[in-house]
């Protein structure tokens, strides 16, 4: 019989990393591709909401010619890449 946990974690994004300027950043790089920028009026729309309707309300802002998926497995990758080479935080 498994042991009850004994710690719990609560990690808010900065936490124990910072990856939110990875997500601005791999945002950034699929919207060069077709000249659009990432600012912070669209990503004041998208914080904090599901992955999905994220991707989709900047597909659709933005009229990329990708479906919402299709930039999530984009930014998926990218962000994939980016977080091997993060941080911890100080004292984390």
């Amino acid at each position: 019989m498994p042991l009850p946990p004994t710690h719990v974690i609560f990690d808010l994004d900065g936490t124990l990393i910072d990856t939110e300027p990875l997500y601005s950043s791999a945002a950034q790089t699929i919207l060069s591709r077709f000249g659009k920028v990432y600012d912070f009026g669209i990503k004041r729309q998208i914080m904090g909401g599901g992955p999905l309707a994220g991707a989709r309300f900047v597909v659709e802002h933005l009229r990329l010619p990708l479906s919402p998926e299709e930039y999530l497995a984009e930014r998926e990758a990218l962000l994939r890449e980016a977080c091997a080479t993060a941080r911890p935080m100080p004292g984390a």
